[in-house]
């Protein structure tokens, strides 16, 4: 008995052309609009990407680690805004005891 089988491959959207005006932030955003964009890898509704990014601390102007998150609760398709962490400011902190949500949302912008 021969069963035939028909495999479908994920067809590249990746456009290099409008990758190359965005800057770290906003290609994580498209990458991860890119994800969500294909039901077939990512739920409608759900979805979570996140990147590591060298940049300038808002607050300091210091070159440091930014985490940015596009969290549960959005859909990963059309995100628009993503959430950042300074991590060298929260491993700081946390060292010198101020772990508290308060404090660490300090640190937090959209």
């Amino acid at each position: 008995m021969t069963v035939k089988t028909s495999l479908r491959y994920l067809e590249n959207r990746w456009d290099a052309q409008t990758a190359s005006g965005h800057d770290e932030p906003e290609l994580l955003r498209y990458r991860s609009n890119l994800l969500g964009s294909d039901l077939r890898i990512t739920n409608f509704g759900g979805g979570n990407t996140s990147s590591k990014i060298l940049q300038p601390d808002p607050v300091t102007g210091k070159q440091e680690m930014v985490l940015w998150i596009k969290g549960s609760g959005g859909d990963l398709g059309s995100i628009k805004l993503m959430f950042s962490l300074v991590v060298g400011a929260i491993h700081r902190n946390s060292r010198i005891g101020n772990s508290s949500s308060s404090v660490m949302m300090t640190f937090c912008r959209i």
